[in-house]
């Protein structure tokens, strides 16, 4: 994966050497993992880098599974977590800021149903690129056994050789996809079956200190001047490899 040039202010994010503000990033590749020698990488660590510059506040970075990124605020263990949204937060929980849409789409046999939220309850094995399941809400996911799946040519394959039922993928991971190399395998267009919010949240306390304050004037602006657009864009050029 490529990820954003290295500077001092980055490698202090990444070595946890700050400590001023906490952090909580999903952890779930693409978006954050720790590597064997301690460096934690990822889409969601590059967007963390751009709001400590932006913010001009010294981060700690914590990874934790998407389920107990909310367990950990509510616990007062934790400040702040960049999140994916599918679901109603407890009142103790504030959104700090916009956030971004992440469409997800499904993808089947050129001759199979459409992959829409009811077909896919009925549906057993659905490959997923990225963890897209875990944004999914959970009345949707009851019952389907998902495969996690490296990435978008391995996934099409399995799709074609019948090995899964269904392809579920981010719009921006498939946009290096176009509607020729779909038709080389003899797939049908991408529905769209869920539309995710990324976003940033908080603890109600620590939503109103300053720097809550200073986070979300950081997040909006990494948002709103195509920061993070770029930051996802670049798994679409890995993808292209």
């Amino acid at each position: 994966m490529r990820h954003l040039a290295p500077t001092a202010l980055l490698l202090a994010l990444l070595s946890g050497a700050a400590t001023a503000t906490d952090l909580i990033l999903p952890d779930l590749p693409p978006w954050a993992e720790e590597t064997a020698d301690d460096v934690k990488k990822g889409l969601a660590v590059d967007i963390a880098a751009a709001l400590q510059t932006r913010s001009g506040l010294p981060l700690t970075v914590t990874l934790r599974p998407m389920p107990r990124q909310i367990a950990s605020l509510r616990s007062d263990d934790h400040s702040f977590a960049v999140i994916g949204l599918y679901q109603d937060l407890p009142d103790e929980i504030v959104v700090l800021g916009k956030g971004f849409d992440l469409p997800l789409l499904a993808i089947a046999g050129e001759h199979d149903p459409a992959p829409t939220p009811e077909r896919l309850r009925q549906l057993s094995r659905v490959g997923v690129v990225h963890g897209g399941a875990h944004l999914l809400a959970p009345g949707l996911t009851k019952g389907i056994s998902f495969v996690e799946i490296p990435d978008v040519a391995a996934g099409l394959k399995m799709l074609e050789a019948r090995r899964i039922d269904a392809l579920m993928v981010s719009s921006f991971t498939l946009s290096s996809f176009d509607k020729s190399a779909l038709a080389a395998y003899h797939l049908g267009a991408p529905q769209l079956v869920f539309t995710g919010r990324i976003s940033l949240i908080a603890s109600a306390k620590a939503a109103s200190s300053a720097d809550g304050r200073s986070l979300a004037a950081a997040w909006d602006e990494i948002c709103g001047d195509g920061t993070v657009a770029r930051i996802l864009a670049s798994i679409t050029a890995d993808n292209r490899k």
